[in-house]
């Protein structure tokens, strides 16, 4: 047996691409899909508009009235294009400026057999960088066949509905690869 076959890096699996949309507009996630569907496809799975009213964070700056949905891409493929994703998603928040502030909050994601990890500009103790100005955060973890939250987890993140709408992501990313390794 070569035991030097071990110490070989490798590349890790493909990973299933979700984002996370904010917004006080209607219309704003078909904007969104749109600009994004180029690059990354069509969306297989959605939670469905959820009032965004766990902390008032964007308020000030996005109005209230605000809801939350996420959506998941049926592409799968490596993580590292979630700088990517980001990158796209801070131009598209850039573009939809009035007087100044935003008008939608986009989360690039990705999900794993073992976590859903969030993209982030901003630097913290428990975030890692990942390349191009984005660092990657790990919001949930999957254990004991559940996913649970970490100390920092977003409040909304971590509702009865957004668990259950990521645990349905993770049965079709499940097969995805299940498809991938027959091949």
């Amino acid at each position: 047996m070569d035991a030097s076959k071990d110490y070989k890096l490798k590349t890790p699996e493909p990973v299933k691409f979700l984002l996370a949309i904010t917004s006080n507009q209607e219309k704003m996630a078909t904007t969104v899909l749109n600009e994004f569907k180029t690059d990354f496809g069509i969306v297989d799975s959605q939670s469905g508009v959820f009032p965004f009213n766990h902390t008032n964070y964007y308020e000030k700056e996005m109005g209230s009235g605000l809801s939350k949905e996420f959506y998941s891409f049926k592409v799968i493929n490596e993580p590292e294009y979630l700088a990517q994703m980001k990158i796209k998603a801070t131009e598209i928040e850039g573009n939809s400026l009035t007087g100044g502030n935003r008008t939608v909050n986009i989360d690039p994601a990705y999900l794993e057999l073992s976590k859903l990890v969030v993209a982030s500009s901003k630097n913290f103790s428990h975030r890692i960088y990942i390349g191009k100005g984005v660092f990657g955060d790990i919001q949930l973890q999957y254990r004991a066949a559940k996913f649970i939250g970490n100390p920092w987890t977003y409040p909304d993140y971590l509702t009865s509905q957004s668990l259950s709408f990521f645990t349905k992501v993770r049965t079709i990313y499940q097969s995805q690869l299940k498809e991938e390794h027959v091949k």
